[in-house]
């Protein structure tokens, strides 16, 4: 059947348009985006977006302690306690008695003991010791009850005769005791004991068992929105894609009618979200999203993204400065956590926001080398007066540590949503059926705390009192 060419009109940047473009892509443009004129001019000339290629670059998103793992950061960890411990080691000359294994401990009691107490003391910690018994009133019943429980009835038979007879034990016979405790050592440590952790893994690590937690991981990326890449574009089309997207942001702050504006700034953020969702993950694309979300009255969604893009990069301080701008200027509230140390970490996030949780990263690393130090110059009798600087430098390692990971954990962690509805019902279960317990209206923007997930429900958390359910589509998924 043929038919005549039917004419379509294809708007810039449109999937439509894709698979019809012909010639050399144009490239993406590298010089900076003009400064704005026109009544929006003040609003928009503090913030520009990224124009380089490096957007079509997808990077990994980095662990929260990428930082401890460079070797500086390494050796400022682990250099100063290994270096302590060897000038104790030197001054002391000796070796700790923790480090000598147990039966070599158990025939060094032996050979000591001058009574029969003593023998029946030293087997007892030596049995303790091996089937892994906490200390305590009952500890030898439970030596003779372990070794019952090895199907060592001999032995348990043979330790209970030298309980009885500790305390009667002669000086003539305390040879015979002494040889007769080395021997039930001896067979008691053929003994192989099964910790509480190896029954467990023992139970659990069936085929069937091994094969789920290989897959689980798989399947719990796969299902995660964040990394699915629902449309497949060349990079040919990516550049066009992005030239489009930024082409349409120049055109919105060029222009002086803001309702012409928003809608180039929709288009641009139509771009940046369709490069999105072919699968490429960068802070600096999540970035020039949220800024076009934000300028197209979109400023729900605008705050997931700019979280979405601390999660790839939590120390850029450009990312963390526009987010506080936006919540506060919108009068946004999170619940990514409630206890007293996240609200200081907020308040802090809030009130400084240029300062990168590396700071504070650097500041603990200094200080715990400076309680290091001042250990060993107070063991060199270099100073008298340490205690006070050694608390100081304590306390400066456990704030300073303690801030930097609340500062990462917050917009690293995966279990957040975004309120992008204006009206959200929050349910007593997972489904319309259940009564409503709370409301949010007006509230875009918040982030709460997910707790779980059940088909296209998430179960998330208001306040430590207060929790409910809401549908996947009102919130975005951080």
């Amino acid at each position: 059947v043929k038919s005549e060419p039917i004419p379509l009109e294809v708007q810039p940047a449109d999937v439509l348009a894709l698979d019809s473009i012909v010639g050399s892509p144009r490239s993406t443009p590298s010089r900076p985006l003009p400064q704005p004129t026109g009544p929006r001019a003040q609003q928009q000339a503090d913030t520009t977006i990224f124009t380089d290629a490096g957007l079509l670059t997808s990077v990994n998103r980095p662990s929260p302690w990428n930082s401890l793992q460079s070797p500086m950061a390494l050796m400022l960890i682990f250099g100063p306690p290994l270096s302590f411990l060897t000038f104790l080691l030197v001054r002391l000359r000796g070796v700790p008695m923790a480090w000598i294994p147990a039966r070599r401990k158990l025939t060094r009691a032996l050979s000591r003991a001058q009574t029969g107490t003593e023998v029946s003391f030293a087997l007892q910690e030596y049995l303790a010791n091996h089937f892994g018994i906490s200390g305590g009133r009952l500890t030898r019943d439970q030596t003779i009850g372990a070794l019952r429980g090895a199907d060592r009835h001999d032995l348990a038979i043979r330790l209970e005769r030298i309980y009885r007879t500790s305390d009667s034990v002669s000086s003539e016979s305390l040879l015979h005791c002494r040889q007769e405790a080395e021997a039930i050592a001896s067979e008691a440590s053929r003994i192989r004991r099964i910790p509480g952790a190896e029954r467990i893994w023992a139970t659990v690590g069936s085929q069937s068992s091994l094969l789920i937690w290989l897959v689980l991981p798989a399947l719990l990326c796969e299902a995660n929105p964040l990394f699915a890449a629902n449309i497949e574009l060349s990079s040919e089309q990516q550049s066009h894609v992005l030239s489009e997207g930024l082409d349409q942001f120049q055109k919105a702050i060029a222009t002086s009618n803001r309702t012409l504006a928003i809608e180039n700034y929709r288009r641009a953020a139509n771009s940046f979200q369709l490069l999105v969702d072919s699968g490429i993950t960068n802070d600096r694309l999540y970035f020039n999203l949220a800024e076009a979300l934000l300028r197209s009255d979109q400023t729900a969604y605008a705050i997931a993204n700019y979280r979405r893009a601390l999660r790839w990069n939590p120390d850029e301080t450009l990312y963390r400065s526009r987010l506080a701008e936006v919540e506060a200027r919108e009068g946004v509230m999170s619940q990514v956590s409630s206890r007293p140390l996240s609200r200081l970490q907020r308040w802090l996030f809030h009130r400084f926001p240029w300062v990168p949780p590396r700071l504070f990263l650097f500041t603990s690393l200094a200080a715990w080398l400076a309680f290091w130090c001042i250990l060993i110059a107070r063991c060199l009798r270099w100073i008298r007066s340490w205690k006070l600087a050694a608390a100081i430098a304590a306390a400066t390692v456990l704030v300073c540590g303690g801030m930097y990971a609340l500062g990462v954990n917050e917009f690293m962690s995966d279990r957040a949503a975004v309120v992008v509805s204006d009206n959200v019902s929050l349910r007593a279960g997972d489904g319309e059926e259940f009564d409503e317990t709370a409301s949010l209206q007006g509230q875009l923007g918040r982030t709460l705390r997910v707790l779980a997930e059940r088909g296209d429900w998430l179960h998330v958390e208001l306040d430590e009192f207060q929790q409910g359910w809401v549908r996947r589509d009102q919130v975005a998924a951080i």
